[in-house]
């Protein structure tokens, strides 16, 4: 009796939260398909894909979007959008233990954050991500790469006094 109560109470919270997550993920492609000009389509996009790569029942999904984003934010000119198109691919690949594709993102992301004018938070997530390239990198047993990312990671987040993620790259050396 007592789990049919909590079966019963499961359904009763966790359905309508399930439902309304679908709600928002639909919400946000309605709203990236709406937008009007390309950068805002591009953003929008981003906005979509962050979310809709927590939904792991859409892997296949979430691959063809990263060639649209991708795509999108190359034509917009942009690089912060383009920075944060290949931020949230490498992370992405990151979490599902992809770490060739995930150093393959990064990169990009690494090349485009030293090489543009890049916004105080994008420097400083290029930063956290080059701790995120060096555990990539420690993962794929190539040391000397980990180790000189995590080095620039420390010069980076220095100039914002992130003590914490300096400690993690620290640690993770």
């Amino acid at each position: 009796m007592r789990n049919i109560s909590i079966t019963i109470c499961l359904f009763i919270f966790l359905l309508p939260a399930a439902a309304g997550q679908e709600n928002y993920t639909d919400n946000l492609r309605k709203a990236y398909l709406s937008a009007q000009g390309d950068s805002a389509k591009a953003w929008n996009h981003i906005i979509y894909l962050s979310e809709l790569i927590l939904d792991s029942k859409a892997d296949k999904q979430v691959a063809g979007e990263f060639l649209k984003l991708h795509e999108e934010t190359a034509k917009t000119g942009i690089p912060s959008l383009l920075f944060w198109s290949f931020y949230l691919e490498g992370y992405h690949a990151y979490s599902r233990f992809q770490y060739m594709s995930s150093i393959i993102a990064l990169e990009k992301a690494k090349l485009i954050a030293e090489k543009q004018r890049l916004s105080a938070s994008a420097r400083e997530e290029a930063g956290r991500a080059l701790i995120t390239l060096g555990l990539d990198y420690s993962a794929t047993n190539d040391p000397d790469n980990a180790h000189r990312n995590y080095q620039q990671a420390i010069r980076v987040l220095q100039e914002f006094n992130d003590s914490l993620n300096i400690t993690l790259a620290y640690l993770d050396m």
